[in-house]
């Protein structure tokens, strides 16, 4: 799946990822990064919701993978309530993870 996503071959890395059985963090983060970084910003929020759903929690790479999409998507409570979450899983400082934020607070309009 990272292949086919990191070669910009979206539609197979989804097509794979509906195959898969029992798909786990790190499938649902490539899908939602392939997704993000080739454009595709509203396939990645309903990914991520999806996954959210279906009872797994983001971890930083998940997390800095989905906050661009946030940000060019103007999606203020969404990235707010996202970042609120981090802040409250306490989950140790990752500077992928601030750069994603900063970037996207900048892309929502705040200085």
């Amino acid at each position: 799946m990272n292949s086919y996503a990191s070669c910009g071959v979206i539609t197979q890395t989804h097509k794979i990822f509906s195959l898969l059985e029992h798909k786990k963090l790190v499938s649902w983060t490539i899908l939602i990064n392939g997704f993000t970084k080739n454009g595709f910003f509203l396939e990645a929020i309903e990914v991520f919701g999806k996954m959210v759903n279906c009872g797994l929690m983001p971890n930083a790479i998940t997390v800095s993978s989905i906050l661009p999409a946030i940000g060019k998507l103007r999606l203020n409570l969404i990235g707010k309530s996202l970042h609120c979450y981090w802040v409250k899983q306490e989950y140790p400082c990752n500077v992928f993870v601030q750069s994603a934020l900063v970037h996207m607070y900048s892309k929502l309009g705040y200085p």
